[in-house]
């Protein structure tokens, strides 16, 4: 397929959320073709990760060859090829069918038939955009997907692009395709951290609520007034309101930061709150801090449909590298460890999870590239921590590290839900960095759920 043959969607966007003298033309570096991204069950069907080194294609034939260290190769009809070592994105030739079926880890056939894509740049990071709904075109809203840097997980294609340090809209202006930056709520780096957390774990990203935002910044001044550091108000102290009362609620917040952007560190170097700010049915959310007083609403707009298929989204994602290697250094209430919820003296591991749909039992190991298994505690939807903010682990299953993970180390966490014929079994691998932790915390989030 050449490159004149990609049709672009027309994506809508609101004429003051970009400037006209910033739009820059994009233009993909190369087509790919991506064997090994986590397709998490956001498109129908998806409900496997291909972890395996086997493929099966179809088209024309097959060609495989080794230019430098990369393998390029033509897919061809009903053949089944074996690599000794699957690269990430394997490049291919201009012209030639890019479409090919993938064999899950059991063998069986997906119904991801369409890894055609482009790589392309915007400043220094790379893009790799798939064509998700595999009709042979890129760039259609909620029918294609995007994989950003930082993982290898794909997440449904929404206009826009995150990363830690800023967002774009992808757009068309006079029939050429290109970006601008997005523009930006006043509130500091923690909104951009947000929605490329979210989209590096499979999500879309959320859009600004300037009345979530409005609540959370008066649950923040009332807990400023009253010393206070809980989930709700008092109803006839001074500073109460009932939009305020609700935001308490329905946020994640935490009392000793100096910018958002710290105070969303803590928050993904969790569980529980991390879970919540990952949430793939959120589609808005505000926050607001003021003094060291900080509140994000993450519960109160989940007007989106979960993915389909039993596992939900996993966290570190796949192909995730530099993880951080421990929790953070205040805790969180609740620890996600039965017995010690408010234990935050304890010192653990970063911890790994998934969130699942279907009945136990639950298992989810991690182990080093020598086999060896990471030792932690395991808490699932029918063995959760004893708190009244969550209800069956809020159908989480975590492994819970005695420890820090072991430094640059390539981990694999295999999930096993289930059993017998209906069992599901998820793996993915990601990497561990030197840093325990990506920020010295002062503060302690906590979150519940009404």
């Amino acid at each position: 397929m050449k490159k004149s043959a990609i049709l672009l969607a027309v994506l809508l966007c609101s004429p003051s959320a970009v400037e006209a003298q910033s739009f820059k033309r994009l233009s993909p570096r190369t087509q790919t073709f991506s064997a090994r991204v986590d397709i998490q069950g956001f498109f129908d069907g998806f409900e496997r990760l291909v972890e395996n080194d086997t493929f099966a294609a179809y088209g024309e034939s097959v060609t495989l060859g080794r230019k430098g260290k990369r393998l390029t190769y033509r897919v061809g009809d009903g053949t089944t090829v074996t690599l000794k070592s699957f690269p990430t994105v394997i490049t291919l030739g201009r012209g030639r069918d890019k479409r090919a079926v993938l064999l899950n880890r059991h063998g069986a056939r997906t119904t991801w038939a369409a890894h055609w894509g482009a790589l392309f740049k915007i400043g220094r990071q790379s893009f790799l955009m798939l064509d998700a709904n595999a009709n042979g075109t890129l760039w259609e809203k909620g029918k294609d997907a995007i994989v950003v840097p930082g993982a290898r997980v794909a997440a449904p294609y929404s206009g826009q692009i995150w990363t830690e340090t800023g967002g774009w809209e992808i757009k068309t202006v006079k029939g050429k395709l290109g970006y601008a930056p997005l523009s930006m709520p006043p509130i500091g780096a923690g909104w951009q951290i947000l929605n490329a957390v979210r989209q590096r774990a499979g999500s879309l990203p959320v859009s600004w609520d300037e009345k979530m935002a409005g609540a959370c910044l008066s649950h923040v001044k009332y807990c400023i007034r009253h010393s206070w550091r809980n989930h709700y108000q008092e109803e006839g102290k001074a500073g109460y309101s009932e939009a305020g009362d609700d935001a308490a609620k329905e946020s994640v917040l935490g009392f000793a930061y100096g910018s958002t952007r710290e105070a969303m560190l803590e928050q993904i170097a969790t569980a529980y709150h991390m879970a919540a700010c990952i949430n793939p049915e959120v589609e808005r959310s505000g926050m607001a801090i003021e003094g060291t007083v900080f509140a994000c609403n993450v519960m109160g707009a989940t007007e989106r449909e979960l993915p389909t298929g039993r596992v939900k989204f996993v966290w570190p994602p796949h192909g995730a590298t530099d993880v951080q290697r421990g929790f953070n250094n205040t805790g969180e209430l609740p620890m996600p460890i039965p017995g010690s919820e408010s234990d935050y003296r304890m010192k653990i591991g970063q911890v790994i999870m998934a969130r699942v749909d279907g009945e136990g039992p639950y298992a989810l190991k991690v182990t080093t590239p020598r086999g060896a298994a990471i030792e932690g505690t395991l808490t699932t939807p029918s063995n959760g921590v004893d708190n009244p903010g969550i209800d069956e682990n809020n159908g989480l299953v975590i492994l819970a590290p005695h420890s820090a993970l072991p430094a640059n180390t390539l981990l694999t966490a295999t999930l096993t839900i289930g059993s017998g014929k209906d069992q599901v079994v998820r793996v993915w691998r990601f990497k561990t960095g030197s840093l325990l932790v990506r920020v010295s915390h002062r503060g302690r989030g906590r979150r519940r759920r009404r």
